[in-house]
């Protein structure tokens, strides 16, 4: 059932193998497709259903293009989002994996052909096209591209903020598997993969695990949060982070050399079994730019300091 997605509220617990992993691989290769996820593995690799979602998300085992891939069944009557929210490296400045493609499998009749949502932390949303043309097959895998460094085949659907400022700093990004007017069998997903322009020499940057999130007072992590990375990296320009929490997300940008340290201030609120994620952007005096991020856990009320 056809429906506009809602803003996400980011609530899964994200694979966090998967985007140790991804990250590292989308850091060290240029100019060529870069597999995000193929759910070959019987899992959704970090996928999961945005809430509310009118349906289920299952991985189809067999079927795939090959092998397993993700797929999304109607249950709702009379409509509901059907929205599959994706994993990291999938948000922050998306400008630097140059465009999304994923192969897709549509129902019969379709009226939708899928397209990906990006919502940016100033909470504008831009949709790639999703439109249906006479030669969009059914029933068959076909393969769809949207580009994150042209607004050609993009559409503002809410707030007022530019492809540019939402690209440059997405706070989620969700592909919409609703496909057809009736309560059955959707849209199904398979081979996402990106690309990187800008190829970042490990062995210069920080590790994810230099980025530490401790509390910042008596609150614990559930009230307040302090972001850190050592003072041993060359930052040359600025830095710039950003962060995630339950469909919420902010920035402290353009920040000097000497601010390795950010206090994380996010909306108040039991956020047990949620991740904070922490992400910092930053251009080494030899140029180098380096993107770092770490996560952890909120564990609510169970430990002095309510955390």
């Amino acid at each position: 059932m056809h429906t506009t997605a809602n803003h996400p509220t980011t609530n899964a617990k994200l694979n966090q193998a998967l985007r140790a992993t991804s990250l590292l691989i989308l850091s060290s290769v240029a100019c060529a497709d870069v597999l995000v996820s193929d759910f070959d593995n019987g899992t959704t690799q970090g996928w999961s259903a945005l809430s509310p979602f009118g349906g289920t998300l299952s991985v189809i085992t067999s079927g795939g293009n090959p092998g397993g891939y993700l797929r999304a069944t109607d249950t709702v009557e009379g409509g509901g989002n059907l929205a599959a929210l994706a994993p990291m490296p999938l948000f922050g400045n998306l400008t630097e994996l140059d465009y999304l493609k994923w192969d897709v499998l549509l129902p019969s009749s379709p009226t939708l052909s899928t397209g990906v949502y990006v919502q940016g932390v100033n909470g504008t949303v831009f949709r790639s096209t999703n439109t249906i043309n006479a030669s969009t097959p059914s029933g068959v895998w076909f393969t769809k591209t949207a580009s994150f460094t042209s607004s050609a085949g993009w559409t503002r659907i809410s707030g007022r903020g530019s492809f540019e400022s939402v690209m440059t700093n997405a706070g989620a990004l969700y592909i919409d598997l609703d496909a057809a007017p009736r309560v059955d069998i959707e849209a199904g997903i398979d081979n996402i993969r990106t690309r990187t322009s800008r190829p970042v020499p490990l062995s210069s940057c920080p590790q994810n695990s230099d980025l530490t999130i401790l509390p910042e007072g008596g609150g614990g992590l559930c009230t307040t949060a302090l972001a850190n990375l050592p003072s041993g990296y060359s930052v040359g320009s600025t830095i710039n982070w950003s962060w995630a929490l339950g469909g919420y997300a902010g920035q402290v940008t353009n920040q000097p050399p000497s601010a390795t340290t950010v206090p994380i201030y996010h909306p108040s609120g039991n956020w047990s079994n949620y991740y904070l994620v922490v992400n910092a952007d930053i251009v080494l005096a030899n140029g180098n730019r380096c993107h770092v991020w770490n996560q952890v856990l909120l564990k609510c009320g169970t430990r002095p300091g309510n955390q």
